[in-house]
């Protein structure tokens, strides 16, 4: 599974956004949801939040994905009932 959060630091470092496609454009605009809506990114730097939520992706992944351990809950995800 590619990490959204990832792919979009990628996108920002590498293209303006004048030269993305609109593919790629959405890309990073689904990974700034996050950043948007969860109050602990309010004055967080765009690249330092992209790179905090891709670390959580990897994370989880590497446990066996966003539900792992059976609990019901995102494993670490900033704002969820377990941090």
């Amino acid at each position: 599974m590619a990490n959204l959060f990832s792919e979009a630091l990628d996108l920002i470092d590498s293209k303006s956004q004048f030269d993305m496609t609109e593919e790629e454009k959405a890309t990073v605009g689904a990974a700034m949801i996050p950043l948007m809506v969860l109050p602990r990114y309010k004055d967080t730097p765009i690249g330092e939040g992209l790179k905090e939520l891709s670390k959580i992706i990897e994370e989880n992944e590497a446990l066996g994905g966003l539900w792992a351990g059976g609990s019901g809950k995102l494993n670490g995800l900033p704002g969820s009932a377990d941090e």
